[in-house]
C-alpha cells in the first residue's frame, strides 16, 4: 500500500463521501483502484515540495552541465531552443509496425484506406473490430470534452 501525502483536501473529502454526483463517483472509482491511502497535510507543513510547483529562478540552475557545453535552464530572450523530438522517429516507427502486424494492419488497411479482406469471414472479424474501435474512439472523445 502506497501513503500519498498531499495539502488537496478534497481528495481526501472524495474518498469519504457518502453520495456523490456521477463525475465525483467516476473520480472516486478511479482512485479506487489504486492501493492508496490519501493523507492531508496542510500546504504551511509541505516546504520541501515547494521546489516541485515553483518555477525555479534562473540563477539557481544556469551552470548545470556547463563544463560538457550544454546548459539547462530557462532560455534568454534571443536564445533559441531545439526541439529533439521533431527529429525523432518513434512515432513513424511505431505506425510502420503497426500497419505490419497481422492483427492490426488490416483493421488499420479497413478503417484508413477501406481496403476490405478477399473473405467473407475475414470482412466481418475486421467490420466487427472496426465498430468497437469506433465506439471506444467515441467514448474517448466525449470523455476527454467532459
Amino acid at each position: 500500500m502506497i501513503e500519498v501525502g498531499t495539502d488537496h483536501l478534497s481528495l481526501t473529502w472524495l474518498k469519504n463521501i457518502k453520495d456523490p454526483t456521477n463525475r465525483l463517483a467516476r473520480l472516486a472509482m478511479k482512485l479506487d483502484a489504486y492501493d492508496m491511502v490519501i493523507k492531508h497535510r496542510p500546504g504551511k507543513a509541505n516546504s520541501n515540495t515547494d521546489t516541485l510547483s515553483r518555477y525555479p529562478l534562473k540563477s539557481e540552475i544556469t551552470g548545470v552541465l556547463q563544463s560538457s557545453g550544454i546548459m539547462i535552464g530557462p532560455l534568454d530572450e534571443h536564445q533559441e531552443a531545439v526541439n529533439l523530438w521533431n527529429s525523432c522517429s518513434i512515432s513513424d516507427d511505431i505506425k510502420l509496425a503497426q500497419r505490419q502486424d497481422k492483427d492490426f494492419g488490416p483493421l488499420i488497411s479497413f478503417i484508413q484506406d477501406d481496403i476490405r479482406p478477399a473473405d467473407e469471414i475475414s470482412l466481418r472479424k475486421i467490420e466487427g473490430q472496426a465498430k468497437v474501435h469506433q465506439s471506444q474512439s467515441m467514448e474517448n472523445y466525449l470523455g476527454s470534452a467532459k
